[in-house]
């Protein structure tokens, strides 16, 4: 039933189950390199050309920081650099580095979505592991649940819970015939 849903659903992005489960993962630590590149060596040459950066007091981005220009706003690092390589021409050498960061970035990540994709649309009961299924949950799985499960201090789930659910009470029959 599950790898039926996989293949109508769409993965959760690992860096949002990374982000809920520990903050303090490497990815984040990939992040703030390349926040500490973009602020040393392409920043101030921006700034200089009428770039701003904005703290937003309203709406589903509340408190995060954008970059504006003229009348446009960019929510990334990798959209400002987009963009500004368009506008600021002159500026390519000092983005090289970080628009070649940022394309590594998105291919690593997306070929290894597609690799899991791949495993978790082609799981059955003979090639299913502890790992191969911890994996499919965290991306098929209510969020809420993927977190829960991973904190210390774990909801109770009670019997009663775990047998109105129908695939649990198929888990309890099979471990009774056990």
């Amino acid at each position: 039933d599950a790898v039926e849903y996989a293949k109508a659903g769409t993965p959760r992005d690992p860096d949002v189950i990374a982000e809920e489960i520990s903050p303090d993962l490497d990815a984040q630590n990939d992040d703030k390199l390349l926040r500490e590149k973009f602020s040393k060596d392409v920043w101030p040459s921006l700034r200089v050309r009428g770039w701003n950066t904005k703290i937003l007091d309203e709406g589903p981005l509340v408190g995060q920081s954008i970059f504006v220009y003229h009348d446009k706003t960019f929510a990334s690092i990798s959209e400002t650099v987009q963009y500004a390589q368009t506008q600021h021409p002159e500026l390519s050498k000092s983005f090289g580095d970080i628009v070649e960061h940022v394309e590594r970035n998105m291919k690593r990540s997306e070929s290894f979505r597609s690799h899991l994709r791949e495993q978790h649309l082609a799981m059955t009961s003979e090639n299913a592991t502890f790992e191969l299924v911890e994996e499919f949950l965290k991306v098929y799985a209510p969020l809420q649940l993927v977190v829960d499960r991973a904190n210390e201090k774990k909801l109770p789930l009670s019997r009663k819970v775990l047998s109105s659910c129908p695939i649990m009470s198929k888990v309890f029959q099979l471990v009774k015939k056990a």
